[in-house]
């Protein structure tokens, strides 16, 4: 486990554990992963009435198996979380935590078969893309609606594999195709596959890159993600531009604009 991981483990740990103490009984909860699994993502809330405590699983945490202890144990308290393995498709976890015991939840893997992105970036002046990675994230816009509570944190899911741009500003990503996944792909659980440039040097993320093609039958989100249903295990052959930051920037910091037909409408 890294350590900004267990520093959030911790405080969790202390802050159910507070609240324990001072309303009554606790209970624990196991979330168990496949075995084969090290390391899987996870967004959860434990809620009590009008009470939230958010919390975060991560890869970086490299088990199987994640533990939270001290839970306030009533009829009004619930356990709620997404959670991801790579290569299974997503579940939705809603339990009542109701009895000062132990409850166990255990991940039954849903195979999802793989697909590629196939991405050619648009680049105002031809320049090229370099020293950056190119990865995929999941949006699920639905995570607000399941929690029951919008803190104003997006949950996007980590799809894993990254890739580097050619000569061309071309570049190959293999991601779950989440068209065959029956959560990710209902109507009534609307997301979007968003790719994102990281930057080598500091490892930050440095700028998403926006949709421009797609089948006219499924039109690019109004964020620029990929809709679900532009998936296919046949693999999808897109267009990107680069948003603003990315762009070249003149000595006060303001962005270089050109009428290069590669840039991204506003």
């Amino acid at each position: 486990m890294n350590q900004m991981a267990w520093f959030t483990s911790f405080l969790l740990f202390v802050a159910f554990s507070g609240a324990a103490g001072a309303n009554g009984p606790a209970a624990t909860l196991d979330v168990h992963a496949p075995d084969s699994v090290s390391g899987f993502w996870g967004r959860f809330f434990i809620i009590e009435k009008a009470s939230r405590i958010a919390g975060w699983i991560t890869p970086e945490d490299k088990t199987s198996d994640y533990k939270i202890s001290g839970i306030h144990a009533s009829e009004n308290t619930r356990f709620r979380a997404i959670i991801y393995v790579p290569g299974c498709a997503l579940q939705t976890v809603d339990l009542a935590i109701s009895e000062a015991r132990n409850y166990q939840y255990s991940f039954r893997c849903v195979l999802v078969p793989q697909t590629q992105i196939q991405g050619t970036v648009l680049q105002p002046g031809g320049g090229l893309m370099r020293n950056v990675t190119v990865e995929a994230k999941y949006v699920a816009n639905w995570a607000a609606a399941f929690f029951q509570y919008d803190d104003g944190t997006a949950t996007e899911i980590p799809l894993g594999d990254k890739a580097t741009f050619n000569g061309q500003n071309k570049f190959s990503l293999q991601i779950p195709d989440l068209s065959k996944d029956k959560l990710a792909s209902s109507a009534d659980h609307p997301g979007e596959i968003r790719i994102y440039v990281r930057d080598d040097a500091n490892g930050q993320i440095a700028d998403q890159l926006r949709l421009t093609s797609a089948d006219p039958a499924k039109p690019v989100s109004r964020m620029g993600g990929i809709p679900i249903s532009a998936l296919s295990d046949n693999g999808a052959v897109l267009r990107f531009c680069e948003t603003e930051s990315l762009l070249s920037h003149d000595s006060y910091g303001f962005a270089v604009r050109d009428d290069s037909a590669g840039r991204c409408a506003p």
